[in-house]
């Protein structure tokens, strides 16, 4: 996916009535961390998520679960809501990074949230993202 060119997310707008979880993840461990940093210091009118220093899965960068898969996308990627907590990765994601690889898993909207959330969790815990947070909190 292209930061000028976010087409290939356009067949998620009509997804509607259903929930999701998403893992973004890159295909390399290059400075990433450095960049996310650097970002968060120039551009402190941003809420970014949180680092979690994670150092088993270098190529995850977030996992999380929505039902409105196409904005929340679109914020991790263009940044376009400043105040909610995304990775706006338009500041700091480079070229030289590599791609990024968005898997989306999508469930009937009648599963039990308590269950998503499980659902969720396990997959936090198995590729400890390098951002954001785990579980409903």
């Amino acid at each position: 996916i292209s930061f000028d060119d976010t087409s290939k997310l356009d067949y998620l707008k009509d997804k509607k009535g259903f929930k999701y979880i998403y893992i973004i993840s890159a295909n390399t461990p290059c400075d990433i961390r450095k960049a996310f940093d650097d970002a968060k210091k120039n551009n402190s009118d941003r809420k970014y998520a949180k680092d979690n220093d994670s150092k088993l899965a270098p190529y995850t960068l977030y996992v999380g679960s929505s039902q409105n898969i196409y904005a929340r996308l679109n914020n991790h990627i263009l940044g376009n809501y400043k105040k909610t907590y995304s990775m706006h990765m338009n500041t700091w994601f480079k070229e030289e990074f590599g791609s990024i690889y968005i898997q989306c898993i999508e469930f009937d909207k009648n599963i039990n949230n308590d269950i998503l959330q499980l659902i969720e969790d396990t997959y936090w815990e198995q590729l400890q993202p390098m951002f954001g947070k785990q579980g409903k909190q």
